[in-house]
């Protein structure tokens, strides 16, 4: 299996669109007549939890092999696996409940990658911790970081991605900074091969307002005119630009299509459009680009089905996303039933998460599970469970929604 490919293990994602809201906005979108009405009138299947007391979040996100959030207060609390200290709470020690994130900052969003994790406080000040061997914490060391540390430099960032060995984000004057292993270009700054331990600009001076660093060697991201970039290996197509020739800077997407948002998997890439149909690219080996046909595009290509999505999220092998009725659907690669449908079937196109719930935000993990946001702020988790990382108080993997609990 590639190295964009593998499963969990290898060491080596979510901007909201609400139709005529703005992006980033906290609250539901409400429902298109274009949508099918048993999308909400389902009523919800009580999932129970061992506490009590679940935290409330206001965001989540999903790595590797752990999970994270931000309560309604702004603090963080991550949970799973911690061997590189990527749960940043001063330890390396595995968690199956939350445990908040040690130094008492407070976030405005989080972002999991495979082993580490990343923040940006209300301030805009850039923080991350964990995995470090390739510079992806920014701090200009490869040292492993337990507790937060600040990306150095003065930059402010609006949006942060995180990715397996890079990261990347938009600053306050909406360019695009990353930093990490820079193998196949994938930091987009005209160079290649050369590491970058600290955030560099990447090449081109256009304006984007958000960004996505892929679990694979690419990045892609939108500018402030609704046009679509990508950068990086492009051997499955994954730039979208119509070719598989690598590109070290960045290079648009072959689409007259205007993107409100962009998301990267492991080598393939998935984009919402203004009216919020979800398109995908790049490798389809396992139905990641969720077209019904397992065969690859190098160009954006529709998802299966009518649905309109105010989200998407792709970051491992499966993909995800939230309707305009907030319910939850899943397609690609489902071998530890992350994609909660109550199997552990491959799909090659969208099937609704079942349960009922009412999601404002699903997430696909850099491994094999997803963890979602209802729209009362609690937090469920599915699939893959073997270091805690569904945060519902076991190991056990899980192929439909479990609510995570309350903090120890």
């Amino acid at each position: 299996m590639s190295r964009s490919t593998r499963m969990p293990g290898a060491r080596r994602a979510t901007i909201t669109l609400c139709i005529g809201s703005a992006i980033l906005s906290g609250f539901a979108c409400k429902p298109d007549t274009g949508m099918e009405p048993s999308a909400v009138s389902e009523p919800p299947t009580q999932l129970t939890s061992s506490s009590s007391l679940p935290l409330e979040f206001q965001q989540v996100t999903a790595g590797g092999y752990h999970s994270c959030g931000i309560t309604l207060d702004s603090q963080a609390y991550c949970w799973g696996a911690n061997t590189f200290g990527q749960l940043g709470d001063g330890t390396t020690v595995e968690r199956i409940r939350p445990v908040p994130v040690a130094g008492g900052l407070r976030f405005r969003q989080l972002e999991a990658g495979d082993e580490y994790t990343c923040g940006l406080t209300l301030e805009d000040r850039a923080f991350c911790w964990g995995f470090n061997s390739t510079g992806v914490l920014g701090d200009g060391t490869t040292v492993q970081r337990p507790r937060p540390v600040r990306v150095a430099g003065t930059l402010r960032f609006i949006q942060i991605s995180t990715g397996v060995y890079h990261t990347c984000g938009i600053t306050s004057t909406h360019l695009a900074y990353c930093w990490g292993e820079n193998l196949y270009g994938e930091v987009g700054d005209g160079t290649v091969g050369v590491n970058r331990l600290l955030p560099v600009l990447v090449a081109g001076g256009r304006r984007f307002r958000q960004v996505s660093a892929a679990r694979g060697p690419h990045s892609c991201a939108v500018t402030a005119s609704d046009r679509a970039y990508c950068w990086g290996l492009n051997t499955n197509g994954q730039l979208g630009t119509g070719n598989r020739l690598q590109s070290i800077t960045p290079i648009r997407v072959a689409s007259q299509l205007f993107f409100t948002q962009i998301t990267t998997g492991g080598d393939y890439t998935c984009a919402l459009i203004n009216i919020g149909r979800a398109y995908c690219w790049g490798s389809n080996n396992g139905g990641q680009l969720g077209d019904g046909t397992g065969g690859d595009h190098i160009k954006p290509y529709p998802v299966a089905g009518k649905r309109l999505f105010r989200s998407v999220a792709s970051r491992g092998v499966h993909t995800c996303g939230v309707t305009l009725w907030n319910v939850g659907y899943c397609w690609s690669f489902n071998f530890y039933g992350q994609a909660g449908d109550g199997t552990t079937i491959d799909r090659l196109a969208p099937v609704r998460v079942v349960g009922g719930l009412q999601f404002s935000q699903v997430v696909a993990a850099q491994g094999s599970h997803t963890c979602g946001l209802t729209i009362d702020h609690l937090a469920y988790c599915w699939g893959w469970n073997g270091h805690g990382q569904l945060g519902d108080g076991t190991t056990e993997n899980q192929l439909t929604p479990v609510a995570v609990v309350g903090p120890s």
